[in-house]
């Protein structure tokens, strides 16, 4: 879009402002597509620890999990834990979601490795 004369910045709305679309409506290979463009023009700018960054990479991480790639979910999820903690505090809400975050990674993580530890604890 800026080849064109667009604002990178807007750009980088639009990409994840779609890429939330499409994971809304369980478009995960599209929403897969849409955030890391939007990684690639917010990060250079703002730097990966900057808050709208590190949402941009808790979203991706949240597609990765809704389609059971927990392995690439994890580290993203701990880095926006991080720098959270490190942004905001251990109180903000923020850093609440990220703890949850993690959380429903390892609920899905051990239910996928026992399926009777979640029967019922849904």
């Amino acid at each position: 879009m800026k080849e064109r004369g667009g604002n990178p910045l807007e750009a980088a709305r639009v990409l994840n402002n779609l890429g939330g679309l499409s994971h809304d409506l369980r478009q995960y290979a599209q929403a897969e597509a849409y955030y890391p463009q939007a990684l690639l023009i917010w990060t250079p700018m703002f730097g990966a620890e900057h808050p709208d960054v590190l949402s941009v990479m808790n979203n991706l991480a949240g597609v990765y999990l809704e389609q059971g790639k927990g392995a690439e979910a994890e580290p993203l999820y701990k880095w926006v834990l991080q720098e959270r903690q490190r942004l905001f505090g251990p109180n903000h809400p923020h850093v609440a979601q990220s703890l949850n975050n993690l959380g429903c990674l390892s609920r899905r993580s051990l239910c996928s490795r026992s399926r009777s530890a979640c029967v019922g604890n849904t």
